[in-house]
């Protein structure tokens, strides 16, 4: 039996290969300190721990040898952790209507960095009509303060979807910052000082639905005049995704733009209902992407693919697979 992976302690402790490499595990995590030997808390319970055994083999098929490794039960954790309070720098505030996910601490910590706790607040996140340029000013003299601050902020979009776009333009200029990309980097700051209190809200739902919409800047870019796409995925009436980001190629076309959006969408609702088919839920209707761009909605619906669209073809047929088998409506 020693050609085969034994699931358990009993079957695997008869036989002096698999001892000696339970041994040798066992040593290691001794030298290296894993644990503290303490006494039980008496108002939790305790996580348990078991073996998993491997056989790592040649090229030949034949057996190298024997490796087994001491795991805790983290499937047994939730439990006994009880419900989540705060998890890597998010905030789970339970209420009567849900959950509200909340990074306040985490954007009070930014502020702190960039010595904007007690800025003037702003309303919107852009100066609308002032978009950044690559050179539009002299360098800003610390582009290490602006790479640490941008990238905090690009965390910060987990809850606040309110500045992703705003953070992705400025993500841009991380390279060589100036001084005007230093200033919208500010004014996103200061919204954030105005807005602390604003929260990702999720309700419970009886009726799992997926409603997408999507968006694209043709040529929004002065730089290189790429577009950007913008999407909001909406499951069950919550928002649990959301993107805005440059295009990877130059649009000839609003409409190919847009479409190039419905793709990137389209990835993304695919990729949810594979995780939704892992966890055995399924959709009541087929997913709804909403665009509002008339021309990218009829390349979707449309069997004819007309000459003057190649340029996008397998884009097109990407999206028109998914809509003729009715696995999306658009």
């Amino acid at each position: 039996m020693l050609d085969k992976e034994p699931t358990t302690f009993a079957k695997a402790s008869p036989h002096p290969e698999r001892r000696q490499a339970m041994m040798k595990e066992f040593d290691a995590l001794a030298a290296n300190h894993t644990w503290t030997l303490v006494p039980p808390p008496l108002d939790q319970k305790v996580i348990g721990c078991k073996w998993i055994y491997k056989i790592q083999r040649k090229s030949d098929g034949s057996i190298e040898r024997y490796k087994s490794r001491l795991v805790a039960k983290g499937f047994n954790q939730q439990e006994d952790l009880g419900f989540v309070h705060y998890f890597l720098g998010i905030e789970v505030l339970s209420c009567k209507t849900g959950m509200q996910l909340s990074q306040t601490k985490y954007i009070m910590d930014i502020l702190s960095k960039a010595n904007m706790v007690h800025a003037k607040p702003w309303d919107t996140t852009t100066a609308l009509g002032s978009p950044l340029y690559k050179d539009d000013g002299p360098p800003f003299e610390n582009p290490k303060s602006y790479r640490t601050i941008v990238g905090a902020l690009q965390y910060a979009t987990l809850t606040r979807p309110d500045i992703s776009f705003a953070v992705n333009c400025v993500s841009q200029y991380i390279h060589q910052p100036t001084i005007p990309q230093w200033t919208a980097v500010k004014r996103i700051l200061r919204y954030l000082c105005g807005s602390l209190n604003l929260k990702l809200h999720l309700n419970p739902s009886h009726s799992l639905t997926i409603d997408v919409y999507c968006d694209a800047n043709w040529a929004g870019c002065p730089d290189d005049r790429r577009s950007t796409t913008g999407f909001c995925l909406y499951l069950g009436g919550n928002l649990v995704s959301w993107s805005a980001k440059k295009q990877h190629t130059v649009s000839r076309s609003s409409t190919e733009a847009e479409y190039r959006s419905l793709v990137l969408t389209c990835a993304e609702i695919l990729w949810l209902q594979y995780l939704l088919n892992e966890l055995y839920v399924s959709l009541a209707t087929p997913p709804t992407l909403w665009c509002d761009n008339i021309r990218a909605t009829f390349l979707a619906s449309n069997p004819i693919f007309h000459a003057r669209t190649k340029y996008i073809e397998i884009d097109y047929h990407f999206v028109r697979e998914r809509v003729a088998t009715k696995q999306l409506r658009v």
